[in-house]
């Protein structure tokens, strides 16, 4: 915190003051015990879901199956198996590096 108005050499000391005392610390926020009510009675625990009462996948973005986003994700790493592969296949390249080019390869 600054001073205004402060006489030469002040401004300067309150600094050095205010460094040495001690912060208080930031409290945390409590947490929610698993056995108290809910804070959202009117949403269903399904919500978010495609099964059950309350909106499914597509209201919180998610369009895609995990099987479908997979096949998306494949055919957007073959196109860099190239570039990895010649990577993986220079000396002193970790074996780890060269089994996850093996695996990508394998989805490709």
């Amino acid at each position: 915190m600054d001073m205004p108005d402060a006489a030469y050499g002040e401004q300067k000391e309150m600094r050095g003051i205010q460094g040495a005392a001690p912060m208080a610390a930031a409290s945390m926020p409590k947490i929610t015990p698993l056995d108290a009510p809910t804070q959202r009675p009117d949403e269903p625990v399904t919500s978010g879901m495609d099964r059950g009462p309350g909106p499914g996948r597509a209201s919180i973005g998610m369009t895609k199956t995990s099987q479908q986003q997979s096949a998306m994700d494949a055919s957007q790493i073959a196109a860099y198996l190239p570039a990895l592969e010649q990577a993986a296949n220079r000396p002193g390249v970790p074996t780890s590096f060269v089994r996850f080019v093996r695996h990508l390869r394998s989805f490709a």
